[in-house]
């Protein structure tokens, strides 16, 4: 049992020293790191904050016909528009824009 425990040791022992040695031949420099940013990062907007339609274009305005009703059913007129990409303020198919109403998102 002793001499078992003598053998786990240096195991232990040796895979430590490795450790140790992979981590000294690791490159430590701190030439690519930046302090302070660059000018046209900084003015840049960034991806998440961009508005998916035109600064100009207008809201249709939402009616009964474009939310779920009580029964949880939409107005059939609602759902010929929410399948007419462009009838549905230029929303993407597939996505869940901003300007969707209720049955433009469940249709």
């Amino acid at each position: 049992m002793q001499r078992l425990n003598q053998i786990v040791l240096r195991m232990i022992a040796m895979a430590t020293l490795a450790c140790a040695m992979a981590a000294c031949s690791s490159d430590l420099s701190l030439s690519g790191v930046t302090l302070v940013p660059k000018p046209e990062t900084l003015l840049r907007k960034p991806d998440w904050a961009t508005f998916s339609g035109g600064k100009n274009d207008e809201l249709r305005p939402v009616t009964a016909a474009d939310l779920v009703s009580a029964e949880g059913q939409c107005d059939s007129g609602a759902g010929q528009a929410a399948a007419d990409p462009t009838a549905a303020g230029g929303s993407v198919a597939g996505g869940i824009a901003l300007r969707m109403t209720e049955c433009d998102v469940v249709l």
